[in-house]
């Protein structure tokens, strides 16, 4: 006949628990009450694998689907919890950051060499313009500058699963979902 498990304190929490009939084990109220045991902590924090394919050259692709077979030259990458895919959203983000102000930094630069050729064919055919002709030129000139310098760099990429909630993302229907409506 099994003898009935002591209650101990917990060593994670310092409360008394109920242990587990049949191992002895104490358990939390967010653990599975029955053996083996698994905490909802854990297991909660386990989600659907996201697939992310790294080529030789160290770009990253990014499929549309976990099912998707891997490219010839490709590396797959299956990120099983939330924790990694919150480090690598965060790592890739911040790599495609870099990349779109490097290239923004070129843009920039091609455009201003490209404005003030443009000016400067303006500023002396304004010098033969009616003054009204005139003002308005410059004042589109001045707008154009303003609307550049306000201009929003604000860089948004990533998973959305880490990002937004159920609330405000439009459900899923494809084949892996029969055709139903399904929140991803």
């Amino acid at each position: 006949m099994p003898t009935k498990p002591r209650r101990r304190r917990c060593l994670e929490c310092g409360i008394v628990h109920e242990p587990c009939s049949e191992c002895g084990l104490t358990y939390h109220t967010s653990d599975w009450p029955w053996c083996p045991h698994g905490s909802t902590r854990r297991t909660l924090s386990q989600i659907e694998p996201v697939v992310v394919f790294r080529t030789k050259s160290g770009e990253i692709r990014i499929p549309g689907s976990n099912t998707k077979p891997t490219p010839r030259g490709c590396e797959r990458i299956e990120i099983r919890d939330i924790a990694t895919l919150a480090r690598f959203d965060r790592d890739y983000r911040e790599q495609l950051r870099t990349e779109s102000a490097d290239l923004r930094a070129k843009h920039d630069a091609a455009f201003d060499a490209y404005t003030k050729d443009r000016r400067s064919e303006l500023r002396q055919a304004m010098q033969h313009m009616h003054p009204f002709a005139r003002a308005l030129a410059e004042l589109a000139m001045k707008r154009n500058d303003e609307k550049r310098s306000k201009r929003d760099d604000n860089f948004e990429g990533g998973f959305s699963v880490l990002h937004y909630d159920a609330s405000n993302r439009d459900v899923q229907r494809d084949a892996s979902t029969g055709w139903r409506a399904r929140q991803v």
